[in-house]
């Protein structure tokens, strides 16, 4: 691919991040920049009818990543880490070592230290180990307050042991005297559970918690979940709903967040930002309105980290063009050790890190990395899967 816009090459973290953030201003000033993902086992210990492991496939042998390897992998990247978060696709409960690995991350200090769960496996241990080892957040997949819609979606669990599971941690957390870890739920908005948001709300305060997540359904080919998608056929229905339960959740003081209705809204004035968008809450400090450039947009994440000396600087050598931050600062890495910027680039080449036990550093500054990153820096062209992502109105790719 002959890409017009050639940029520097670095052999190390702290170099790359200093031409990011100062010489041509993708990156925040703080050393803090890097949001990484990844599954510390390949193992879940349900088949939930929406997700892509409820799809046949051939046996997979079970992969459990050691505390040791974890720290093999990333050690050079950790001290640069704003973000981290210990869940991809997989059930990290599952995992014998995940308490290890929470320890093993102390001396880091990660600022943000999340994980997702379906908190079927939250036993006392792992518990005492989430609180002890400061995770902020802990993400539960609980989409109805009834519990045969529940165990009708969530293959395998049991709704009552979720419930009791959730309110020990809660518990537990209240005894400590800790605000931390911050309970947060993620529902997937289907047909058979869009009726239910108010008592799902109800059931979030009860439990304590203090974020819900909404999400629309992704229906993988093979799992006959195309009826249950919510459509622009139900925008009607649909955008006043919302519009119900964001004010629901606030009288009960839970953080909402959910998809944008389906009727477009006036677009905002020029130099102003939309509301951050939940693509991984944590994971994406603020997206791109489609009117907004680039320049406009970085100097509202950095504001009050840079002097107000640099910041014409920092302006005049951005792209005017708004771009995808996910090359400069996203890593996923999933349980086999294949690593990518983004979750929708399943068609570019992955390298197998566990495998070849490559450093996770010569990955992220290597080929397919910059690559992506000419292509953002030039403007195109974009590969097939950029211009297939749902996000792409918010560059404005096209």
């Amino acid at each position: 691919m002959d890409i017009p816009v050639s940029i520097p090459r670095f052999d190390n973290i702290k170099d790359y991040h200093h031409y990011w953030s100062v010489a041509a201003p993708v990156l925040p000033t703080s050393p803090r920049f890097l949001h990484i993902a990844l599954d510390i086992c390949n193992t879940c210990n349900l088949r939930c009818r929406i997700c892509y492991l409820s799809v046949p496939k051939p046996h997979e042998k079970a992969i459990f990543l050691s505390a040791e390897r974890f720290q093999e992998c990333l050690k050079d990247l950790l001290p640069f880490t704003q973000a981290l978060r210990l869940s991809c696709g997989y059930e990290p409960l599952a995992s014998p070592h995940f308490n290890a690995i929470l320890q093993s991350l102390a001396p880091y200090r990660v600022p943000h230290l999340e994980l997702v769960t379906n908190a079927t496996l939250l036993s006392d241990d792992k518990i005492d180990a989430i609180i002890r080892n400061n995770v902020n957040t802990v993400r539960i997949s609980l989409d109805s307050p009834d519990k045969t819609i529940f165990e009708f979606i969530r293959r395998g669990a049991n709704f009552e042991a979720v419930i009791a599971n959730i309110k020990r941690l809660a518990s537990r957390k209240k005894a400590r005297g800790t605000q931390r870890p911050e309970l947060a739920l993620i529902a997937v908005l289907m047909q058979s559970t869009i009726h239910q948001l108010k008592p799902l709300v109800d059931l979030a305060a009860n439990l304590g918690i203090d974020a819900l997540t909404l999400q629309h359904l992704i229906p993988y080919p093979g799992l006959d979940m195309e009826s249950q998608v919510i459509t622009e056929k139900d925008a009607p229905r649909f955008d006043v709903l919302i519009g119900q339960i964001q004010a629901y959740a606030q009288q009960h003081g839970i953080a909402l967040t959910a998809p944008s209705p389906f009727k477009p809204q006036p677009p905002a004035p020029a130099g102003q930002l939309k509301q951050p968008l939940s693509r991984s809450r944590g994971f994406c400090q603020a997206l791109f309105h489609p009117i907004i450039s680039a320049s406009q947009n970085i100097r509202k994440i950095t504001a009050g980290l840079i002097s107000r000396g640099l910041r014409p600087v920092r302006r005049n050598l951005l792209p005017r063009h708004p771009f995808c931050p996910d090359p400069f600062n996203s890593i996923i890495i999933t349980a086999n050790g294949r690593v990518k910027a983004c979750p929708h680039l399943k068609g570019t080449p992955q390298h197998k890190i566990f495998d070849l036990n490559m450093p996770l550093t010569s990955v992220f500054l290597g080929d397919e990395y910059q690559t992506l990153r000419q292509i953002m820096m030039a403007g195109g062209p974009h590969r097939p899967e950029c211009l297939a992502c749902h996000h792409r109105r918010l560059f404005n790719i096209k």
